[in-house]
């Protein structure tokens, strides 16, 4: 056991990330929590509940981190169906900046659509995926999700 104020020697090779959930259901968000929980990959979860609150997080997050270059997500999973501004709007806006175009975005979606998952990749998306049925599945998926853009980047 580390002291509180020591990092450990795995905290030192991979420094915990945030994961951004963007999801207007409660429901989905806390399911995506508790799976990412259980996972061996450090992170830290955020969540937004819309696109314009996504927008609004990754920007304000810009005007007040003093830390150059700031600290932003290593990772945005990101629903399509969502009130205010929708996942494609928002990933839209997210790749057309470039303080946020190279964050990899997950597109975490009910849709099975082939017209949803093309609209996403011409969008720029890193990938399209549809929400499994089981919390196992769920677990399992954005566990790898973790693993693999998380710990690539660092």
């Amino acid at each position: 056991m580390t002291h509180p104020m020591e990092v450990s020697i795995e905290e030192k090779r991979f420094p915990p990330r945030t994961i951004l959930i963007v999801d207007d259901d409660p429901d989905d968000r806390l399911l995506a929590e508790e799976a990412l929980t259980s996972c061996q990959t450090p992170h830290l979860v955020r969540f937004a509940v819309d696109g314009a609150a996504l927008m609004e997080s990754l920007r304000e997050q810009l005007v007040n981190d003093s830390v150059e270059p700031p600290s932003l997500p290593g990772l945005i999973i990101l629903d399509l169906n969502m009130p205010r501004m929708s996942g494609l709007d928002a990933l839209k806006e997210l790749k057309s900046d470039p303080h946020f175009s190279s964050i990899p975005v997950i597109v975490w979606t009910t849709s099975h659509s082939d017209t949803d998952r093309e609209a996403s990749y011409a969008c720029g998306a890193n990938c399209f995926i549809s929400k499994p049925n089981t919390y196992g599945d769920v677990q399992h998926v954005l566990c790898d999700l973790a693993r693999t853009w998380l710990l690539q980047s660092t």
